[in-house]
């Protein structure tokens, strides 16, 4: 046996401890992602000056996502997350306002704020979906693009080397079924229409999908053939899943229409509902943006919806209003509750914000709260400077009640959010005016005033004799597809909807039918009955029934 000296010996070790420390992983800058349900996905780790630590989402957009998933050896990205959606990391956040160009090899070539330079906290920790590596990919593949949770999102399928959309056209629940089992859910929740996830690029691969629902890959689905297709990409078409490796999903039951309703949880395999301790707007802010919608315009209480039968999953639910699932915010804990279904917790979401839509918040009965106006992608609220009846007039009507009964002044339904604006101030009007945003008024954003002083409204109807009725929530019965989308609605209480461009309902009613409903509607768009005549594909069918729209080569759109 040779004999090695022990300085040989010495001299190996000293040799192989310059190299290890040479090699990158030890103290240079290296990238891994952390938290997420595969290799794919998670929050974004960098590992500098001998420590992992994390960045931060100040600026975090799809463009510095796709460096990182580059990086990794994937193809791009799918999305990029915010708000520590993987979890929150720990130890030191070394990187701060990322702004990548996409064109980088490295995610600290990009322009940042420096090492371990920043203003964060890990509840910002940004994350990545990747799309598999490159090459990965067969005929027919599906993803999910532009949502806010891994089971929803633009649907995309891969042919010919390239992604594109499908077209919304004839696409319905059995459709996405297909699509979601084949993406390893158990089902669909809903399907969105009308690019609700965002503008595609590249080719509309698929259109006019005729599915069974024993299909087990969308392709295999009867279709138009592979970019044969009639459609713009304002027509992609998306989908939610169910029952996948995100469980805890929500829907609305028991409505007059899909954007209202008893809210229940998906969770454990099994839906459940939510008690109504301590409900309140937040919490109906995140349930109705994590179903897509920009907003809650209302919250409800004691089974408005009707009574759920299934298991409470959640009580005492306490959501600061920016959490992305309603899982995130505070509650008991899964089925740990002291309630019955007699408490089960409603929402009315919001079809579609513009500017100066209104919602009432701060209290328990809907017809009465603090005045809240949204501007500038922001729920604020009204100063009670001059604010007087006529104010609180049409206040109401906007929110279709016939009348205000009073008026309130100095936060008498409590205070706005410390971090939201006071948006109007010496707001005058002459109680004609159709929305508050066109009385005479300060200007948006300009004021002298605090929350101390938010101003309140409550509201009434005439015809059912006293405020109990609440507002009329509106749905469309008939989209008019031209240019633009054009609603005529018919409010939930039976009175007939005005019109608008599909972002707030006006309810006005001078009018007893939906037939002087579209004869107002045709006349403002310069047309008359025969507009109506002309297109027999408009169906106008009862409003219990209307879940979804679908156009058809004419433009005309109708809710069925």
């Amino acid at each position: 046996m040779i004999s090695v000296p022990d300085y040989v010996l010495l001299s190996l070790f000293t040799i192989a401890a310059l190299c290890l420390a040479a090699l990158p992983w030890t103290d240079s800058q290296t990238i891994r992602l952390a938290g997420g349900l595969s290799s794919l996905e998670g929050r974004v780790e960098v590992y500098y000056n001998h420590e992992w630590g994390t960045v931060c989402d100040d600026n975090w957009d799809l463009s510095d996502a796709h460096v990182v998933c580059r990086q990794l050896g994937y193809e791009n990205a799918i999305n990029a997350w915010s708000g520590a959606h993987f979890g929150q990391g720990s130890g030191t956040i070394w990187m701060d306002d990322v702004d990548c160009t996409g064109t980088e090899n490295l995610l600290w070539t990009c322009t940042f704020n420096g090492w371990d330079v920043h203003n964060c906290a890990h509840s910002e920790d940004a994350g990545v979906t990747c799309g598999a590596a490159a090459g990965a990919f067969m005929n027919g593949d599906l993803r999910l693009v532009g949502g806010t949770s891994v089971n929803r999102g633009r649907l995309e399928v891969f042919y010919s080397g390239q992604w594109g959309t499908v077209c919304d056209d004839r696409f319905d629940l059995v459709d996405a079924r297909v699509a979601c089992r084949q993406l390893g859910y158990a089902d669909s929740l809903s399907v969105q229409f009308g690019a609700y996830y965002g503008l595609g690029t590249g080719p509309i691969w698929m259109d006019e999908l005729r599915c069974t629902g024993t299909e087990s890959r969308l392709s295999d689905c009867s279709f138009n053939g592979w970019s044969n297709e009639n459609c713009i990409h304002f027509e992609d078409v998306g989908v939610t899943c169910i029952g996948g490796a995100d469980d805890d999903v929500v829907r609305l039951v028991g409505g007059s229409s899909s954007h209202e309703g008893r809210v229940e949880v998906y969770h454990s395999g099994a839906w459940g509902t939510v008690c109504d301790d301590e409900w309140d707007m937040q919490d109906a802010d995140v349930v109705c943006r994590q179903l897509g919608y920009p907003a809650a315009s209302g919250y409800r209480f004691a089974a408005f919806y009707g009574k759920g039968s299934a298991k409470i999953w959640m009580d005492n639910v306490q959501c600061n209003g920016d959490e992305l699932t309603l899982e995130a915010c505070r509650f008991n804990g899964w089925g740990d509750y002291d309630c019955d279904h007699s408490e089960d917790a409603g929402v009315v979401c919001f079809i579609g914000l513009s500017v100066g839509d209104i919602r009432l918040d701060g209290s328990t009965k809907e017809y009465e709260g603090r005045v809240e106006i949204y501007y500038r992608g922001q729920w604020g609220s009204v100063c009670d400077d001059s604010w007087d009846i006529n104010d609180a007039k049409v206040a109401c009507q906007q929110l279709g009640y016939d009348k205000a009964d009073e008026y309130k002044i100095s936060a008498f339904f409590g205070q706005g959010s410390v971090s939201s604006p006071v948006w109007l101030d010496d707001v005058s009007c002459s109680g004609s005016e159709l929305r508050l945003e066109f009385c005479r008024h300060a200007g948006w954003g300009f004021e002298n005033c605090n929350h101390v002083e938010d101003a309140g409204v409550v509201c009434s109807n005439t015809n059912t004799g006293g405020s109990s009725s609440g507002p009329c929530y509106a749905f469309c019965v008939i989209n008019v597809c031209v240019y633009f989308c054009f609603c005529v609605c018919v409010c939930s209480c039976g009175y007939c909807c005005g019109f608008d461009f599909c972002s707030g309902f006006y309810c006005c009613h001078s009018c007893r039918s939906l037939q002087s409903c579209i004869q107002k509607a045709s006349s403002a768009i310069g047309g008359s009955d025969d507009f109506f005549k002309q297109h027999s594909d408009i169906q106008i069918t009862a409003t219990s029934t209307c879940s979804s729209w679908h156009c058809t080569e004419t433009r005309c759109c109708w809710t069925m």
